[in-house]
């Protein structure tokens, strides 16, 4: 996957996203083909006939959407933002949580380019409260994913109740789990347990603790999660060591290199990316065959 998108960068970098939208837009026209009664009833989380785990489908189209965000910016293209209108509205037709936390990543990315100083705050204000809004008031949203952030933040804050549907059973058992996976860690912290640790040892009936923090440090200690995270700390480094992101030619991908790279590292406290879909290695595949065409453009100059 790696040589793939290095040989995309090579050969024809303008037009390095056109795989991934096209990808994206055939997903969502099977999605259509195949869930479009739940989608027009409402209510129902859809996502199931892609992968059988609705949030998968709400994070991989998540890693699109970001990819269609960056070409917007760059190019300002009406299809591009068709697109990201479309990627965006089944994302939350998902019900994921993180996919949310994507879709803002992609607000704030694209008044990250727009000119003008307190005017694009004040617009990215005003669509952050009016997204709320309708996640939380208008019911087609609501009883997808509003309903579910209200539950988890209730559970979160220890007032749940499951007689008035504020529970988030979801949230409780991840909380559970990953003090579990955190208390196998401290048993052996420096090389963990080894491969599902978690799930040898754990009293619930998961498989994996549903974070990929807790995971790799159960699993393989602090060396192996070191390791793991060592090339999102690299990348991250070379872009503030060489101030990419004041150098003209290579802001662009300074910043969509930033927001993948924070995007899983939010996303993995939610689930787990190391022995997951290969498509949770994509954002650091992408990121890092970027930042070598950047290595390989500057030795040339």
């Amino acid at each position: 996957m790696y040589l793939a998108i290095t040989g995309l960068f090579r050969s024809n970098g303008e037009d390095i996203i056109a795989p991934f939208s096209i990808a994206g837009l055939i997903a969502i026209i099977y999605l259509i083909f195949k869930e479009g009664t739940e989608i027009m009833s409402g209510g129902i989380r859809i996502g199931d006939t892609l992968s059988g785990n609705v949030n998968t489908v709400g994070f991989n189209f998540g890693f699109i959407s970001l990819l269609v965000t960056w070409q917007y910016c760059r190019k300002r293209k009406k299809s591009a933002l068709a697109l990201l209108t479309v990627l965006i509205l089944f994302m939350l037709l998902t019900g994921s949580k993180k996919a949310l936390l994507i879709v803002m990543m992609d607000v704030i990315l694209i008044f990250m380019y727009e000119k003008g100083h307190a005017s694009r705050w004040l617009k990215l204000f005003l669509i952050i409260i009016a997204g709320i809004y309708v996640i939380f008031n208008v019911p087609y949203f609501y009883d997808i994913l509003g309903s579910r952030v209200e539950s988890m933040i209730d559970t979160m804050l220890g007032r749940s109740s499951t007689l008035l549907n504020t529970y988030s059973y979801s949230t409780d058992m991840r909380e559970e789990m990953i003090g579990e996976a955190f208390k196998l860690f401290l048993k052996k912290p420096l090389f963990g347990g080894g491969f599902n640790n978690f799930m040898a040892n754990t009293v619930t009936r998961y498989e994996y603790s549903h974070c990929n923090y807790t995971e790799m440090l159960c699993s393989f200690g602090l060396f192996g999660t070191i390791i793991f995270y060592s090339k999102y700390v690299s990348n991250i480094k070379y872009i503030w060591e060489n101030k990419l992101y004041r150098v003209e030619k290579y802001r662009n991908i300074a910043f969509i290199v930033a927001f993948l790279m924070i995007e899983m590292l939010i996303a993995d406290w939610a689930t787990v990316t190391f022995s997951g879909q290969c498509l949770g290695y994509l954002p650091i595949i992408f990121a890092s065959a970027a930042l070598d065409h950047v290595r390989r453009n500057k030795r040339m100059e």
